[in-house]
């Protein structure tokens, strides 16, 4: 539940849709085009980068242009913008934003599908997945949040995470809303009350959610120290037929 987990997960998801179409096939292994927005600290300069990219390779750092390995070297970048066409039609565009005026630290990575196709005989993708972040340096504070809502052919995901850091409790605090959505129905999960974890945990100590199952069964998950309840309704209707009670090193 930590969200330094949740960031390093979206993150590694941004990089998997942003680099997934360099398959072993050469069809499917295009060269991206990379129109680069920066703006300095005061937006003062403002600069457009272009250049090829043949291995679809979104760590700009590994770029050979000169010119942006001095701007991200000077730190002089705080809002970027890349847009590319899709291998096989559509466009993607990924932007982030970055403002460090302390005590504060600001952060945004998201990236948009517009009748993204791949290649790989999913279809075309619409939609967008964002996180962010603010943090305050004197409190030890943290405030992070992911957003997705991404369609491709017979699947729909939607999703909205929110966590919260207390650096005086030592302690994270979680919220969510998950769906998934196919051609044979759907399944939910969501938080109805924060799960909070403390930093010498590594699981939660309070907390619940519940699952939706496609045909309206529900799990009730709860967090209960070094124990999870698990409850099952399988007519959605209120009557609990089993409950189970596990160590959470047992799921």
């Amino acid at each position: 539940m930590n969200i330094r987990n949740y960031f390093l997960a979206a993150l590694a998801a941004s990089s998997i849709a942003l680099t997934g179409c360099n398959d072993t096939e050469e069809d499917n292994n295009p060269t991206f085009n990379w129109d680069i927005t920066e703006a300095n600290a005061k937006n003062i300069v403002s600069k457009v980068y272009s250049f090829n990219d043949p291995e679809g390779d979104m760590f700009l750092l590994n770029s050979n242009d000169p010119g942006l390995k001095s701007a991200f070297n000077q730190k002089a970048i705080q809002q970027l913008t890349y847009t590319s066409t899709c291998p096989g039609s559509g466009s993607l565009a990924l932007s982030n934003t970055y403002d460090d005026t302390a005590p504060f630290t600001d952060f945004t990575l998201s990236f948009e599908l517009l009748n993204c196709d791949f290649n790989d005989g999913t279809g075309p993708a619409n939609g967008y997945f964002s996180i962010s972040s603010s943090s305050d340096s004197l409190t030890g504070d943290l405030i992070g949040s992911i957003d997705i809502d991404l369609t491709s052919q017979g699947f729909t995901i939607l999703g909205d995470i929110d966590s919260t850091i207390d650096g005086n409790n030592y302690s994270n605090s979680t919220s969510f809303a998950l769906s998934i959505s196919t051609t044979e129905g759907s399944v939910s999960a969501e938080t109805n009350s924060l799960f909070v974890t403390y930093f010498s945990d590594l699981y939660p100590s309070t907390g619940s959610m519940t699952i939706t199952g496609p045909l309206g069964s529900k799990i009730y998950v709860t967090a209960m120290g070094d124990y999870v309840q698990i409850e099952v309704d399988l007519g959605g209707n209120g009557s609990i037929e089993d409950t189970q009670t596990y160590l959470w090193t047992e799921l």
